[in-house]
Formats: structure tokens, C-alpha cells, sequence
């Protein structure tokens, strides 16, 4: 999937299931008022249907902090996600947030061993 956004930003994501039953990667984009660009990538770890569920409300979660609180920020809020995520799922993974705005730097925060570089 590649996405312009309303401030030009360009943002690109693929993933692929391979031989598990359940995709457990997860990658989400949002676009604030402000104009900052947010993009999270999560590499689960584990193949069920509630890791993967959980992985995405990960992603969701860091694009939807990350402009508002900062990129760390943002992926620790994703991160309280999993230390708690209920009776029978143990989710987990590694997730790169990066912030981007049109004629600005490009910040990037990172947990687990995925990196990113602008």
C-alpha cells in the first residue's frame, strides 16, 4: 500500500503472512491536525488470532500518541499494551515509529531489534 498524504508526505507498506495461519506484523499511518506524519511498523512475534488483533491496536495506538506526545512516547503508550493483554494472549514483537514532516526532519524511535533510518 502507498499512501501521499495531505501534506505530501509518502508513505509505503507491505507485509507478508508466509506459512503461519495469523499475520502477526501490523503497520498503521495517521495523519494530525498539526501536519505531522506518523508511520509505525510492528513485527509481531507468535501466530494467533489475538496476538495478531493485538498487534494492530499496537500499531494504531503509537501513530495516534506519537504526534501528539512525542515518537518514544508513543511507541511506550503501544508498549502498556502488552503488558497486560488479558487472560490467554502473549503478544509480542518489536515496532519502529518514525514522525515526518514536509520539509523537516524525520524522527524515529525504536524497540526490539527492527531499526529504521531517515
Amino acid at each position: 500500500m502507498e499512501q501521499i498524504t495531505g501534506t505530501g508526505v509518502r508513505v509505503a507498506m507491505a507485509t507478508r503472512r508466509g506459512v503461519r495461519e495469523f499475520n502477526m506484523d501490523a503497520a498503521a499511518v495517521f495523519e494530525s491536525a498539526s501536519g505531522l506524519v506518523a508511520a509505525a511498523v510492528v513485527d509481531g512475534i507468535g501466530n494467533n488470532v489475538d496476538g495478531a488483533a493485538t498487534m494492530r491496536l499496537v500499531a494504531e495506538t503509537a501513530v495516534r500518541i506519537g504526534p501528539a506526545r512525542g515518537a518514544l512516547a508513543g511507541l511506550l503508550a503501544a508498549a502498556a499494551l502488552v503488558e497486560d493483554p488479558g487472560v490467554g494472549v502473549a503478544p509480542d514483537g518489536v515496532a519502529v515509529l518514525a514522525l515526518a514532516e514536509p520539509d523537516g526532519p524525520t524522527l524515529l524511535a525504536w524497540v526490539g531489534d527492527s531499526h529504521a533510518y531517515s
